[in-house]
């Protein structure tokens, strides 16, 4: 007896569909019945082909007997599925809301029940054609682009199945640029004749303030 899969074929030998199952065997004409198990315990008689919903490992257990009553060697044959992309987090700086350098932190999450995680990747602007795939780690040093103002790190993960996430992203303002003031003294006066004076006073900054 020879089994047969059919389903949306992911990475690693990973499903990631649902999975119809055929069962054929060499000589119909000598066979008397073909069954199928997934305890190798409880046997189903095989009409038409099944599916196979459940994620993660199951196996299949099957034989034919033949018309003289002489049963086959059983046979296994471990399907693999994997239906859910992973998930994760991100934030810069530990969710601060203003960096003063190009150069952050990345806090990551990223979870696979599955398959297990397999590859991250990140990007500045959200585009992803030549972003490489790394090894997942739960932080990471990244420079933000240059240029003050708000900065958004993007964030996706993938799957030993071939699965990938929804994008993440995690956000904080960049400012570089010190604040910058004025002050003068009684009108710029040259004199004062008390230790009383009137301060006029200017402070701006662009950015955060």
């Amino acid at each position: 007896t020879t089994i047969s899969l059919s389903g949306v074929l992911g990475d690693n030998g990973w499903f990631t569909s649902d999975i119809t199952v055929t069962l054929s065997t060499t000589d119909d004409t000598e066979v008397d019945k073909t069954e199928y198990s997934f305890d190798n315990a409880t046997w189903t008689l095989y009409t038409t082909p099944f599916t196979v919903t459940n994620e993660g490992n199951t196996v299949v257990y099957y034989h034919s007997t033949d018309k003289a009553g002489n049963p086959e060697t059983v046979k296994t044959k471990t399907i693999k599925i994997d239906k859910t992309v992973p998930s994760g987090s991100i934030t810069v700086n530990n969710g601060a809301s203003y960096a003063t350098s190009t150069s952050v932190t990345l806090t990551l999450t990223s979870v696979d029940a599955t398959s297990g995680v397999y590859k991250v990747r990140f990007s500045n602007d959200d585009t992803w054609d030549t972003e490489p795939w790394e090894n997942s780690s739960s932080t990471k040093t990244w420079a933000l682009p240059y240029g003050d103002g708000t900065k958004t790190v993007y964030y996706q993960i993938k799957d030993n199945a071939g699965l990938i996430s929804s994008i993440y992203s995690g956000t904080i303002m960049l400012d570089t640029t010190l604040p910058i003031g004025s002050i003068i003294i009684n009108g710029n006066a040259t004199y004062t004749i008390t230790t009383t004076v009137t301060l006029t006073l200017s402070a701006t900054d662009a950015t955060s303030g």
